[in-house]
């Protein structure tokens, strides 16, 4: 888990994440728990987040 500050200005859309079928038997059920999406877009160096940690393990 790395954590992350917002910018000001964020969108964020917080629920139960869909289901995606990617092809070739690949299929992700919908989430249980509820996720949270950042419309970050790396290619176009347009970042919502700032400050982000380096990270740890995910508790178990």
């Amino acid at each position: 888990m790395s954590p992350c500050a917002l910018k000001v200005g964020s969108k964020i859309v917080v629920g139960p994440g869909q289901s995606a079928d990617c092809g070739e038997g690949l299929v992700y059920p919908q989430s249980a728990v509820n996720q949270v999406y950042i419309n970050n877009d790396s290619r176009n160096n347009v970042l919502w987040i700032e400050n982000c940690d380096a990270g740890s393990n995910w508790p178990q």
